[in-house]
């Protein structure tokens, strides 16, 4: 299995999400809103994820208005795992892949 490369926020560091091979992507930080531009996938890949990124989102909106590059999330798998950091703190952690 590939190694998969950490996309950390350029400004407080928070990972945005681990992604495999990449060509172009503009991603905002959750935490401190600064929008982030990374190069984006095209398959095979695998991305992880999480409900407090925009990320999911951001592959949702490609494909909608077909943007440049959509077509690489196409068919694209997406696996949700739901998971907790304390009782109230709820969120799901995803993972996209293309093969």
């Amino acid at each position: 299995m590939q190694n998969l490369k950490e996309i950390r926020c350029q400004c407080c560091n928070k990972l945005l999400a681990k992604v495999g091979t990449v060509k172009r992507l503009e991603i905002k930080c959750s935490r401190c809103k600064t929008i982030n531009h990374i190069n984006l996938t095209r398959p095979p890949y695998i991305f992880f994820s999480s409900t407090k990124s925009e990320f999911i989102r951001f592959i949702e909106y490609t494909q909608e208005q077909q943007v440049d590059n959509w077509e690489s999330f196409a068919g694209a798998k997406r696996i949700v795992v739901n998971a907790s950091a304390s009782y109230s703190g709820k969120y799901e952690d995803n993972l996209i892949y293309k093969f």
